[in-house]
């Protein structure tokens, strides 16, 4: 199913399939409602089942506030099996690229994000897949990856290259066990990759580098 913009109604995803940009998107025009407030997205995704394609193309913001590139929405009822896939560049958006809320199952993968808040957010979100990803240029007290109250998930083959802004952090994973942070690349950032509260979880070949910290694991 081709979506064309933001403003195409093919934007606001909510039946299962396969979707895909035919050029590049602009803004955050969906409107939608989250347990921690009103946000805006460019793709609403509200079903279980989907197959999203950016199709090698850019999705950037308009300087819409509240928003975000992609938002997996499944605060309702909890989605499954969403794929996320070949953005070439997400940009510019306050809250974050792609925010992924009760998606279990969710892969995001071969995708590039720069300037945005924050890169990827899984929040209650388990047993998903965050690969092949790129994440430039994040806000102070962003992340790349950004994951809080999952569990067993897989982030793997991520590089996060931030500009030393305070408390941002390459992977931030809190109280989100049996996690695994495998082939990583984190630098100029407050924290590389910052473990906290998440028990029975692995760092694995990952490197973090010019930071303030390398690598910090914390418990309650």
């Amino acid at each position: 199913i081709p979506i064309v913009d933001c403003t195409d109604p093919a934007a606001v995803i909510s039946t299962p399939g396969s979707y895909e940009l035919t050029g590049n998107a602009t803004g955050a025009p969906n409107a939608a409602t989250i347990p921690f407030g009103p946000v805006n997205a460019c793709i609403y995704i509200n079903s279980s089942d989907v197959d999203f394609s950016c199709a090698g193309y850019n999705i950037d913001n308009d300087g819409t506030s509240d928003s975000m590139a992609v938002l997996v929405d499944g605060s309702v009822g909890v989605l499954t099996n969403v794929t996320i896939r070949d953005c070439a560049n997400v940009t510019n958006y306050q809250l974050a690229g792609f925010a992924l809320l009760f998606a279990d199952q969710t892969t995001v993968t071969n995708s590039t994000f720069t300037n945005n808040s924050e890169g990827i957010i899984l929040y209650s979100t388990n047993n998903s897949v965050v690969s092949q990803v790129s994440v430039y240029h994040i806000a102070e007290s962003g992340s790349g990856v950004h994951m809080e109250l999952s569990s067993g998930n897989l982030v793997s083959e991520v590089s996060v290259d931030g500009t030393s802004e305070l408390n941002s952090k390459g992977i931030a994973v809190e109280t989100s066990a049996l996690t695994t942070v495998e082939l990583v690349n984190a630098s100029h950032l407050d924290y590389g990759v910052l473990i906290g509260e998440s028990q029975y979880s692995v760092v694995d070949q990952a490197i973090a580098s010019n930071n303030t910290y390398g690598f910090v694991i914390t418990s309650n």
